[in-house]
């Protein structure tokens, strides 16, 4: 299964979501997050007010985040993969810029997250 719902729902629902997967999948199943990054220098500008967020993005984490509300969810912290991935428009020519020593996580726009069963 995947989805990109976590940062469009508050956590409390996220949890009853990710719990309801998780309950739902085989036992080699897995569950794929995408989610914004607030590492992410655009996500950072918009958290604190100097861009406009979307009004559909209600959350967004850093790793640890969405890893929190996975293990309220059922999941094994064990089992759970936390990668950053490009952005899927024009964005992602930053993408690169993600391995820079120090300043490299700010270029980091999205995270992939696999939780396995």
């Amino acid at each position: 299964m995947q989805a990109d719902l976590v940062q469009r729902i508050d956590d409390k629902v996220a949890i009853k979501i990710c719990s309801a997967i998780r309950s739902s999948l085989r036992p080699d199943g897995k569950l794929y997050l995408h989610t914004p990054n607030l590492d992410f220098f655009m996500e950072r500008a918009k958290d604190i007010g100097v861009l406009k967020q979307f009004l559909e993005n209600v959350t967004v984490h850093y790793g640890e985040g969405t890893i929190d509300v996975l293990i309220e969810s059922d999941f094994n912290a064990g089992q759970i993969k936390v990668e950053t991935i490009a952005h899927y428009s024009i964005l992602k020519v930053l993408h690169p810029l993600g391995k820079l020593p120090v300043v490299g996580k700010y270029f980091q726009s999205r995270l992939g997250i696999e939780a396995s069963v």
